[in-house]
């Protein structure tokens, strides 16, 4: 355990200092997940670090969202560049209003399918949504983990102490 602050409480001019062994306990804490399966390739934090909120926790191996990003952003740029070819021939009476229509809803989905794909690589970065002190760290680093498994515990407050008596 951490060594903790010790306060000194004053009555009627004199001061007395007390010290007694504690745990001090969070009332309420967040286990921080991820959301998609994955190894974790970077675990950052052990127990007892200080975190500040936005600080990467751990992450996990990219390479499957980061090839199906750069399949997505292939994607959407031939299903713009044929949008783009389409706008243009439409306005010549060159080809019918409806494969117009049909260029611009694969455009939209390719940009969907694109958003999709970096939300998915996003989601490979675990960080800390606010800061604190690790609790409990409950994986390591190459362990493989599925969505919602905790990582790591971070106390949201501190409320609860426990002191030991020793009653004989």
């Amino acid at each position: 355990y951490k060594r903790q602050k010790l306060y000194t409480v004053a009555a009627g001019g004199q001061a007395r200092t007390y010290e007694f062994p504690a745990i001090i306990e969070a009332s309420t804490s967040s286990d921080l997940t991820f959301d998609v399966p994955g190894k974790i390739v970077r675990l950052t934090v052990d127990q007892g670090d200080f975190v500040r909120a936005g600080t990467v926790i751990a992450q996990l191996d990219q390479t499957i969202a980061r090839n199906q990003l750069v399949q997505a952003r292939e994607q959407y740029e031939a299903a713009q560049d044929a949008f783009r070819r389409a706008d243009a021939l439409v306005g010549e009476g060159a080809i019918p209003r409806a494969v117009h229509v049909q260029r611009e809803t694969q455009r939209d989905t390719a940009r969907a399918e694109l958003d999709n794909a970096r939300e998915q690589l996003e989601k490979t970065v675990l960080r800390a949504p606010f800061s604190g002190r690790v609790a409990r760290r409950l994986t390591e680093p190459f362990e493989y983990v599925s969505p919602q498994q905790p990582v790591v515990t971070l106390p949201v407050s501190y409320t609860h102490l426990t002191l030991p008596t020793n009653r004989e």
